[in-house]
């Protein structure tokens, strides 16, 4: 009994003992068991040499990678920047929200008054499947975006954008992540599987980013028009350098953006205090003039500062003018269309910057807010 329980306890060695007597031609028992013992020997000292060769390999291996994606894009590298850099539209072309759509996000503010905006702002997420991160534009300028990530295991990897302008108010975007992978064994292996991983997803985060851009209408008769972001008590508005040159389009962004403003302004129960003006009127090279117009929403606010408004030359000069009331202001636009015209250039009407007062409860000071327009080249 103790025998046959024996026997019948080991049936893969009786089995694999019974096909190496069968093709080796051993007739008895205690060889065949010789030639298993030398066979798995064999294979224990195949499988280490495996294990050794793999992990040669992988210290061999880069542990730094840079994988990079291309796309092009329907719209002019202004606006595809500031779509870019609104952390707060992140979620929406983002391919890891995309993966887990349960993922818990958020976009902070940085240097600039608008939340998840621009230099500064800081995207983290929290998800059950990809850890916890944050993502933090450390560079800003008008053709590259710079951003740091910063994974919960401390490794860090860097987002590098590049816009290049093409024809016909279309761009292209350059995408690039750099990551090194921390010193082991199997460190270069993880690099490599990573980079073709890593290619999927920028794919299908770009081609996202496009369908969000090609989301903006444009009228091909009358060149790209105002874009329209209104999120967080903000009314944001850009335009496309080649709009610029029409300046009665300009005008029309003007009346929208007040109307837009007014209007939130009422249902949020602001009071409007007064209106001042800011505006820069600077001749490119090629004598095209460029019009920018800032109203950014903040926090409450410590300065006393009214508006500016400057006229930027080739030559360099530069005139500032600070006014309190209308009266000021008219002196203040005199004076700029004057040096507007020694320059040969026409500023357009003057864009309104609206300073809202929120009441507060009892005897505290108002909150101050601004609401943001802005057009931008």
């Amino acid at each position: 009994m103790h025998r046959w329980r024996h026997g019948r306890g080991r049936p893969v060695r009786d089995l694999l003992i019974g096909i190496l007597a069968h093709f080796s031609g051993a007739k008895h028992t205690k060889t065949a068991r010789g030639e298993l013992t030398r066979f798995l020997s064999q294979l224990l000292i195949g499988i280490l040499a495996l294990c050794v060769a793999t992990a040669l390999i992988g210290f061999a291996l880069p542990r730094r990678i840079s994988v990079s994606s291309e796309q092009d894009l329907p719209r002019p590298t202004s606006i595809a920047r500031i779509v870019l850099e609104d952390l707060t539209r992140f979620d929406a072309w983002s391919p890891w929200r995309a993966q887990d759509p349960a993922m818990a996000t958020q976009a902070t503010s940085g240097e600039t008054p608008l939340p998840g905006r621009g230099l500064g702002s800081v995207y983290t997420y929290a998800s059950d499947s990809m850890g916890r991160g944050s993502f933090t534009i450390v560079q800003s300028d008008a053709s590259r975006s710079q951003w740091r990530v910063d994974l919960e295991d401390g490794r860090a990897l860097t987002f590098d954008f590049t816009l290049t302008a093409l024809n016909e108010g279309q761009s292209r975007i350059n995408w690039t992540i750099a990551a090194a992978f921390p010193p082991g064994a199997l460190s270069g292996w993880a690099a490599l599987l990573s980079q073709q991983r890593l290619r999927r997803d920028m794919a299908a985060g770009l081609n996202a980013f496009e369908a969000l851009l090609e989301a903006i209408p444009v009228d091909a008769s009358r060149g790209p028009p105002p874009v329209f972001i209104e999120e967080q008590g903000a009314a944001w508005i850009y335009i496309d350098r080649e709009a610029l040159a029409r300046p009665s389009q300009i005008h029309s962004a003007t009346v929208v953006a007040r109307s837009i403003l007014l209007e939130r302004a009422g249902r949020l129960g602001l009071v409007r205090t007064g209106p001042f003006a800011r505006l820069w009127v600077e001749p490119e090279a090629d004598q095209r003039v460029r019009f920018r117009v800032a109203l950014p929403v903040s926090a409450p606010i410590a300065d006393s500062e009214t508006g500016i408004l400057g006229l930027t030359t080739p030559a360099g000069l530069v005139m500032r003018a600070d006014f309190d009331d209308v009266t000021d202001q008219s002196l203040a636009m005199q004076r700029l269309r004057a040096l507007a015209r020694l320059y040969n250039v026409t500023p357009t009407e003057p864009l309104v910057e609206l300073l809202l007062e929120e009441p507060t409860p009892g005897s505290a000071p108002a909150r101050t807010r601004r609401f943001a327009l802005s057009l931008q080249p």
